[in-house]
């Protein structure tokens, strides 16, 4: 009982906040892909083709944090008052989970991976 009395210390962070409500959309958004992938009666080429939309829609991101736009993540976008870093971090996060993706399904749709 005494720990909910607690205060926590990092909910005093600006820094921290922003970066939890980040990572809280992110997770959302690939929730919401996840479950895309299931179910019956889905064809390999819908899935893909549902795969490369998300991709796109890490692309849309990517630029949008080289302008400080952060539309697409609910959460972190009510909170205002980013500085140049945040979004530069969610930028490279964001750069290092398209790239993951697209090595990933690349392995398992072509069979092998192509190195550029």
């Amino acid at each position: 009982m005494d720990m909910l009395q607690t205060p926590v210390s990092e909910f005093q962070d600006p820094t921290w906040v922003r970066d939890l409500a980040f990572l809280s959309d992110l997770m959302s958004h690939l929730n919401r892909l996840n479950l895309s992938l299931q179910g019956k009666d889905l064809l390999i080429t819908n899935m893909a083709d549902r795969v490369k939309a998300f991709v796109k829609t890490l692309d849309l991101c990517i630029g949008q944090c080289d302008s400080g736009i952060v539309d697409q993540f609910e959460n972190l976008s009510t909170l205002g008052n980013f500085e140049r870093s945040d979004t530069e971090r969610y930028k490279g996060i964001l750069v290092h989970l398209k790239t993951g993706l697209e090595n990933r399904f690349r392995v398992r749709i072509y069979g092998r991976l192509k190195y550029e």
